[in-house]
């Protein structure tokens, strides 16, 4: 039921030992298969390299054996196919596949065979695709400024780099794909139709594509600071939504060298006035609140001195462990005993003594 299903990587884990699953071969949305390490063996089904839109074929480092037959029915899209590190004895190729070949490390590359191109490490014939500058008849730039596609003016482009990590798509020769990519991000970032340059689109260790990305100011040399913020809200919390083939995607963006007359911006001596005495004043009211914590801490502690009939368990005011120091006796008021006795509750009577009862 996965028709839409285009980009699958299950490589590294610890399947058990089997042969090439069904579904190899039933996914027609399938543009990539990568299962590296993954316990696979017994012969390689021909009907994987005729899925409609596969490009690219990486199993490498499993235990396929005997005859790699393609077949007839080759996909007319199928960029690369890799079967290093396997146990392939023969192969039979049809004249109808003509792009990479990679089977290092088989036993076919051990025979007579082994200096055919697919036991050799070879590079991708087709350049990728960088957006092209041949209408700015080779102008050069200064070395911190770049040629806009669209003006072929110098400028200060805001610059970064796209982590694709999951394209539909192998094939990086082709313009159509990434002008859409091109046009997509001009017309979702308010840009200048042309004023977006892509350069050396690659797959890198992580399989991830990346993609350098260049972007010009409509106007001058430089952008403005809220355009630059705009920009780089959009593209680093992913906003900008590229087209379906390019899938999700994270952005690292390189700084931005704004013009020397706007790296400071002058404040005028009115408001370093202004600030100034807001500190001062802020100082004054906090220099104040202390000043009346400290003496209402002292009116407490003297409170609660006058309270207690000792002053302390040491002539020096200190607890030295010697006898308590009579301070004197305290007066209470008639209403103070009758609130704390609860009007001389029974309640609260203790016993009685020579003087009376006691509470």
């Amino acid at each position: 039921g996965m028709n839409a299903l285009n980009y699958v990587d299950l490589s590294n884990n610890f399947f058990d030992q089997s042969e090439a699953p069904k579904w190899f071969s039933t996914i027609e949305s399938l543009t990539t298969l990568v299962m590296e390490y993954s316990s696979l063996q017994g012969p390689v089904p021909q009907e994987l390299f005729s899925a409609p839109q596969m490009q690219q074929v990486k199993l490498r480092n499993n235990s396929f054996n005997g005859t790699l037959n393609l077949g007839n029915g080759i996909s007319q899209q199928l960029q690369l196919v890799d079967f290093e590190n396997n146990d392939i004895t023969s192969v039979t190729l049809s004249s109808g596949y003509k792009n990479t070949l990679i089977l290092i490390g088989n036993p076919v590359c051990v025979t007579p065979l082994s200096n055919t191109e697919y036991c050799q490490l070879r590079q991708q014939d087709k350049k990728p695709y960088s957006t092209s500058l041949a209408n700015c008849g080779g102008k050069l730039c200064p070395q911190d400024q770049k040629l806009s596609p669209q003006s072929c003016e110098c400028a200060y482009p805001y610059e970064g780099t796209f982590y694709f990590r999951g394209p539909s798509f192998r094939e990086l020769s082709n313009a159509n794909t990434f002008h859409k990519l091109e046009m997509s991000l001009w017309v979702k970032l308010s840009l200048t139709p042309g004023s977006v340059s892509l350069q050396n689109p690659f797959f890198n260790t992580d399989d991830y594509l990346q993609v350098h990305l260049e972007l010009f100011p409509s106007i001058d040399k430089y952008f403005n600071r809220s355009e630059v913020q705009k920009i780089g809200f959009d593209l680093s919390n992913q906003t900008f939504k590229p087209p379906p083939e390019f899938g999700p995607y994270f952005f690292i963006a390189s700084p931005y060298i704004f013009p020397a007359s706007d790296r400071g911006t002058s404040i005028s001596s009115g408001l370093i006035e202004g600030i100034a005495g807001s500190c001062a004043f802020l100082v004054l009211v906090v220099l104040g609140i202390g000043i009346y914590a400290v003496r209402q801490r002292a009116r407490a502690e003297r409170a609660i001195t006058m309270s207690r009939p000792f002053v302390s368990w040491g002539s020096s005011g200190k607890d030295s462990g010697g006898a308590p120091q009579l301070k004197g006796a305290r007066w209470f008021p008639y209403d103070e005993l009758k609130k704390c006795t609860n009007n001389f509750s029974e309640h609260n009577q203790i016993g009685s003594g020579g003087y009376g009862k006691v509470y």
